[in-house]
């Protein structure tokens, strides 16, 4: 441990080294100019030039703006990068520098005049047959810079001035740029063929002028450059000790990357201007680089042996919980199954491989609906299902009755970190029994309602009775000739039959077993009919009983869940009721209220009875909970409604206050003639 900890030690102690190396020779080198000296690399010709001529005449063109500009707040001094640069050399020779602005044309002829000692002008091909030209000393790249057209948007203009313009003008051939954007800007003529649009020119030298005369946002430059050149100092070729002397001044200011330093100063152009030492530079950052490595290659060699036996141990924690996972999955009672997108299984639990008495490996890979022994309706409910699950990514649920077996199907999408479907789980319960159970504890509460009923619907069939034996009585001693008193007596006769026969029906269609499908219904008579059961129990007790609801109002529902739900409800209403008149002297009411809401019908059962205490008021809906005498009630009446509510996909609120009263507010979807599927 001690060797790998020294031989850390050491590589980075080597890494810092080369990096300091680097540091000292690459940037605090190079962060002066003092010390430079060219007069030592000069031959005893050249130094006597220096000696005899101290000034330097040097000619200077707007092409080169704004490297070279005069500053009139600072009494017209000439500055610029390119007057720092010359100033650096001149101030090695002793010399003094005297620039001369002239148009690109002047330049040239007083060149060759020998009027100047040289010019800085960019390197042309065509030149270099009259011109002597040094080393370069500035890199320069060409753009477009084009008029945005008012038709145009920005992002097609950037466009248009990327490609190559058909109306433009080269300012390389121009004798003045600031006077070609001028005439540009002023829509004069300048081709005699065609109106110009756009130049072409150095980058620097074409911002400068368009923003000198406020004009940045009427043009719009290139996003590449057109042509890479050099700006370098011209001479005439009979001047050739000052070229030699000229030269060898610039490539001892390029080897101390003097022109990089002005830059920074006068930040006057986008693009680095010197390509430092690239070979030495590359040489020792390839050291450093293969020095880190070896660096991250000893940490991970010190640490490779932590990370895999700490690999190993969440590898142990992934498989003890995948067969945790499997033991749960083997261990339940149900079906599960689990399938891919394609509907193919992928996994199933040992209940469902007993069930279909095959093993794993026959399964794997088949349709869920393939191997399933039900009817082609409930294969099509089961994949319509398993697809809404995965279009949805939510859980569905649906009861499939297959021949006597009542199966209860859920589906779960399994997703992954993203929140993308990746796998479906499918359960399949045998609710058979369940089912069966609680549809017999239903139609048991329904027949203990009817047997609560019978001595009520015997009063309300009593009285019609005695009606029809009265009058039977009046036809028997009635005259032949008296027909008046005969038919009045077979009217009130048939009006009893009648009323008793509606007692009867309503009856006999309370306590009938459902076939659980949905019936249409209008919400007025059939609550009405519901509700005359109850009739003669409040009358005996003087409650009213009010009904408000449209007769028009009519929707599909389960009529034996709905009816079981309005009974208990109006019943225990009348106990509440007649409880609470037991106390005070009273007026009983219970109302009955249909009220439309959007898609949702709100069925409203409101009494002025007892009321139910807050602190029970979460618990009534619970099996077997009552506050009556155990020979008054079982405790299920609640319970049931609750249930047969959702089978509605409705819901039940409740409100009460002890002393006040209590309302139930049923909600049920409204399903109209074409919806019921």
């Amino acid at each position: 441990m001690k060797n790998k900890f020294a031989f850390g030690i050491i590589v980075i102690i080597l890494i810092s080294i080369l990096f300091s190396y680097y540091y000292y020779n690459n940037v605090k080198n190079h962060n002066t100019k003092m010390g430079i000296d060219i007069t030592n690399t000069l031959t005893p010709q050249e130094q006597t030039f220096i000696k005899n001529n101290k000034k330097i005449k040097i000619g200077v063109s707007d092409q080169l703006s704004p490297l070279v500009f005069i500053d009139e707040e600072d009494e017209g001094k000439v500055k610029g990068l390119a007057v720092d640069f010359m100033d650096i050399i001149a101030e090695q020779l002793n010399q003094d520098v005297e620039y001369v602005f002239l148009n690109q044309d002047e330049l040239k002829d007083s060149l060759i005049n020998q009027q100047l000692d040289g010019a800085i002008m960019s390197y042309r091909r065509e030149d270099k047959k009259v011109f002597s030209f040094t080393i370069p000393i500035i890199p320069v790249k060409g753009v477009t810079a084009k008029l945005i057209d008012s038709g145009q948007s920005k992002d097609d203009e950037e466009l248009s001035a990327s490609s190559d313009p058909v109306n433009l003008i080269d300012t390389r051939n121009v004798p003045s740029v600031e006077a070609t954007i001028k005439d540009i800007l002023a829509d004069k003529n300048i081709n005699e063929e065609k109106k110009v649009t756009a130049v072409l020119g150095n980058e620097p030298a074409l911002r400068y002028f368009i923003e000198k005369n406020y004009a940045l946002d009427q043009f719009v430059f290139s996003r590449d450059y057109k042509y890479d050149g050099n700006f370098c100092i011209a001479l005439n070729s009979n001047n050739e000790i000052l070229y030699k002397i000229l030269n060898k001044s610039i490539y001892k200011l390029d080897k101390n990357f003097i022109l990089s330093q002005l830059q920074g100063k006068w930040f006057t152009i986008s693009y680095p201007l010197e390509k430092k030492g690239i070979t030495e530079s590359i040489s020792i950052l390839f050291t450093i680089i293969i020095a880190s490595v070896l660096c991250v290659f000893y940490i991970f060699y010190g640490t490779n042996k932590a990370l895999y036996e700490e690999l190993g141990s969440r590898m142990e924690q992934v498989l003890d919980s995948k067969n945790e996972l499997q033991t749960t999955f083997d261990g339940v009672s149900y079906y599960m199954i689990e399938i891919d997108l394609k509907g193919k299984i992928v996994n199933v639990n040992k209940a469902f491989r007993e069930f279909l008495r095959e093993k794993e490996t026959l399964l794997i890979g088949k349709e869920l609906t393939e191997i399933l022994d039900m009817e082609l309706e409930n294969k099509e409910l089961l994949t319509n299902i398993i697809l809404q699950g995965i279009k949805k990514g939510e859980e569905q649920k649906k009861e499939i009755v297959s021949g006597k077996k009542i199966l209860t199907c859920r589906v779960f999408p399994v997703k992954n970190a993203r929140e993308k479907v990746v796998k479906i789980l499918v359960t399949i319960q045998d609710v058979t029994r369940e089912k069966t159970a609680e549809r017999q504890m239903v139609q048991d509460n329904k027949m203990i309602a009817v047997g609560q009923l019978a001595a009520g619907v015997a009063h309300e069939i009593r009285n019609p009775l005695g009606l029809i034996r009265n009058y039977c009585y009046v036809l028997k001693n009635s005259k032949q000739e008296d027909s008046l008193k005969r038919e009045k007596a077979i009217c009130v006769i048939e009006k009893a039959v009648d009323k008793s026969g509606k007692i009867i029906d309503n009856l006999l269609n309370f306590s009938r077993k459902s076939n659980h499908e949905k019936e249409l219904i209008k919400l007025k008579s059939h609550i009405n009919s519901v509700i005359s059961l109850q009739q003669n129990r409040a009358i005996k007790n003087s409650i009213e009983i009010k009904l408000e609801c449209s007769t028009l109002l009519e929707t599909f529902v389960l009529v034996e869940s709905f009816d079981m739900v309005l009974i208990n409800l109006t019943a225990n209403a009348l106990d509440a009721i007649e409880s609470q008149i037991s106390k005070e002297d009273i007026k009983g009411l219970l109302s009955i209220s249909c009220i439309e809401d959007g898609n949702y019908i709100n069925i409203v059962v409101e009494d002025n009875g007892e009321g139910i205490p807050k602190n029970i008021q979460e618990e009534i809906f619970n099996p077997f909970f009552t506050t009556k005498e155990k020979r008054d009630g079982n405790g299920l009446g609640l319970y049931i409604v609750y249930n047969e509510i959702q089978k509605m996909n409705g819901r039940i609120q409740v409100e009460s206050t002890v002393g006040k009263g209590t309302r139930f507010t049923v909600v049920i979807p409204k399903v109209e003639v074409g919806q019921n599927e």
